[in-house]
């Protein structure tokens, strides 16, 4: 039944999206959108031009009243330097001699004067005359609270340039927390005239005027009325801006996300004097705003007119909105025009797949009972087919049972019962050979030797297969293992092996794995040990672990090697490629090593050439063995 839904569901589609249905809404929707979308670049780019021109205005007017502060100040410097009493009083005592006392104190009373006259007409905050050591001379009224600044290290720097330089400075000084003063300073010369040769200082003029008083007026001043319209002078330094005039607004609490960060201190940097800089920034407040910059000539200092972009564009955005839903709403006519065109049409074809369900409907109630009739009788089949298998796996399970049952009766018959008479037959050839060792013939003695190390050997192969069966009765203890650790740790086990033995071992960083650290440290004991056994015929030793690119690790030895027509015996119980005269074992080490790794998931095998060493590889579970070769066990 579903299927026929489909079925009609896809008819009905098809009568809805006919192609040229969907060529002509697409048609109209791109039309209609690219019209929107032009009126509104349009109305963008226009208020963009708009406050581009009203904030460059305002910053170009900002800075030429704040320059021009500036200028008069420098003015008002300049004339007290050249005023001519200031300059008698800093004359050399030679060059004074013609001047009485009271001459003198006319002078210092005419350059009094003059500073008081301008301190109270320019309201500056200290006017001190300077003397080459920079010791003051006279100072205004009022000077005396700024007398400690005007000493102060960076202050007396300036005062030394402009003194020894004879040129004109202007500066920020800090005075307070919350006040920022400027400092201007005016050389002295001793030449009267431009004319004269003689431009050395004989000291210097320092005024010092309020920032507040001079500068936060002029930046107050003018026709800006916006919300959250703010002008703002900031100081150069090293490493950017730095506000110097109070904010408008309060700063941002430390609350939730932090806001973020101000890019018109960075961009202050690259503000020039010829034209204002004018773009998108993110102002102190962490807020988004436009702002127009320009650099005052002179004077490390930058303004800053700025206004919040959700202010600036405010209209702009109710006129997008009026605007786009003036386009969804063409969007939706057109549609519907083209809908309502397609009604009368779709309804005839409704009608037909209604006519066309109800056949199918009736087709497949049949083809539903009659399937409902063959899966009854699978149904009856698969559940006699379960109760039989259900026996078999039982029957399976109890021979299972029974065999691990004789296994384990035959690991102690073997751990008890054989191990008791080679005990025995050990023991007593021991007993003759030290007792009667003396009475014996040479032969004897030889004859005893034998059956003493024919019996160490059995025992060895006894213990071989307890442990071959242990390994598949006893349960993997899996957990993450670093192999390049446990094959040091193995090594170390080996130290006894290497005794006399100049032997060479190379570890690579091998990649971890999941596995059993028991088997896998037996596993490389006998992997390592077997390798010391057949290279110590070498002068020199070598043995290499490592891993491939395909994820298989290996043991590498320089030692006798082997044939590899031989190597399917490798891994067998009791299967040796050598003579016990030449190297000892009992033919059961490989063959436990090749348990381990299978139980563990991998495979093994080996590679080798006679006498030029032998190379045994190996996987564990999860390791990439795709280009492991075809004699792998």
């Amino acid at each position: 039944m579903e299927l026929f839904h489909k079925r009609a569901y896809t008819h009905a589609k098809r009568s809805w999206l006919r192609k040229s249905d969907l060529l002509s809404s697409a048609l109209g929707v791109a039309l209609i959108a690219g019209l929107a979308l032009y009126l509104f670049r349009l109305d963008y780019r226009t208020t963009l031009d708009l406050w581009r021109s009203r904030l460059t205005s305002e910053v170009r007017y900002c800075s030429w009243t704040v320059q021009n502060s500036f200028d008069q100040s420098k003015d008002d410097v300049q004339v007290l330097a050249d005023f001519a009493p200031a300059r008698e009083l800093l004359l050399p005592a030679a060059d004074q001699t013609a001047h009485t006392s009271s001459s003198a104190t006319k002078t210092r009373d005419s350059v009094s004067g003059l500073f008081e006259n301008y301190s109270k007409i320019y309201e500056y905050a200290a006017i001190v005359l300077l003397d080459q050591n920079g010791q003051v001379l006279i100072q205004s009224t009022g000077s005396a609270p700024w007398l400690p600044l005007i000493k102060a290290p960076k202050s007396q720097t300036i005062l030394g340039q402009t003194i020894h330089q004879s040129l004109y400075r202007m500066s920020f000084l800090p005075l307070s927390k919350n006040e920022l003063g400027l400092l201007f300073v005016a050389p002295i010369l001793a030449a009267r005239a431009p004319n004269q040769t003689n431009n050395t200082s004989l000291g210097a003029i320092a005024v010092l005027s309020l920032f507040s008083r001079d500068i936060i007026p002029l930046l107050r001043a003018g026709n800006f009325p916006t919300n959250t319209g703010e002008k703002m002078f900031l100081q150069m330094q090293p490493n950017g801006g730095h506000y110097i005039s109070p904010p408008r607004f309060p700063l941002p609490r430390k609350l939730g996300a932090p806001p973020k960060t101000d890019t018109l201190e960075g961009a202050a940097t690259g503000a020039l004097e010829d034209h204002p800089v004018f773009g998108r920034f993110v102002d102190y407040r962490g807020v988004d705003v436009i702002a127009s910059l320009q650099k005052v000539p002179g004077i490390d200092g930058v303004v800053v007119v700025k206004i919040d972009q959700s202010e600036a564009f405010a209209d702009f955005i109710r006129t997008a909105r009026i605007e786009i839903i003036t386009a969804a709403a063409a969007v939706i006519a057109y549609i519907g025009l083209i809908l309502l065109r397609r009604r009368t049409a779709l309804a005839d074809e409704m009608q037909k797949t209604e006519q066309s369900l109800r056949i199918a409907k009736e087709n497949l109630e049949a083809m539903v009972a009659e399937r409902t009739i063959q899966l009854a009788r699978l149904n009856d089949q698969l559940q006699k087919f379960n109760v039989e298998l259900e026996q078999r796996v039982t029957d399976r399970t109890a021979q299972l049972d029974a065999a691990n049952k004789e296994l384990e009766a035959f690991a102690y018959s073997v751990s008890h019962d054989l191990r008791a008479p080679l005990r025995a037959m050990n023991g007593f050839s021991k007993i003759v050979s030290q007792e009667y060792s003396s009475q014996l013939p040479v032969q004897v003695r030889q004859f005893l030797e034998k059956v003493d190390q024919s019996s160490v050997e059995m025992e060895g192969l006894i213990n071989g297969l307890l442990s071959l069966s242990r390994l598949g009765r006893k349960p993997l203890a899996k957990q993450p293992i670093n192999l390049t650790h446990l094959i040091r740790q193995s090594w170390d086990d080996l130290s006894g092996e290497r005794q006399g033995r100049q032997v060479e071992i190379s570890v690579a960083d091998l990649p971890g794995c999941q596995g059993d650290p028991l088997l896998l440290k037996q596993m490389f004991i006998n992997l390592l040990s077997n390798a010391l056994k057949y290279s110590r015929t070498r002068k020199v030793a070598h043995i290499e672990v490592s891993s491939t690119a395909a994820g298989a690790y290996y043991i590498r030895d320089n030692g006798i090697g082997f044939d590899m027509q031989y190597a399917n015996k490798l891994f067998g119980v009791f299967q040796r490629l050598h003579q016990t005269e030449d190297f000892e074992g009992t033919g059961v080490g490989l063959a436990i090593v090749q348990r381990i790794v299978h139980r563990h998931g991998g495979r093994i095998w080996a590679e080798a050439v006679a006498n030029e060493g032998a190379t045994f590889y190996f996987t564990l579970a999860g390791a990439d063995t795709a280009n492991t070769p075809d004699n792998s066990i």
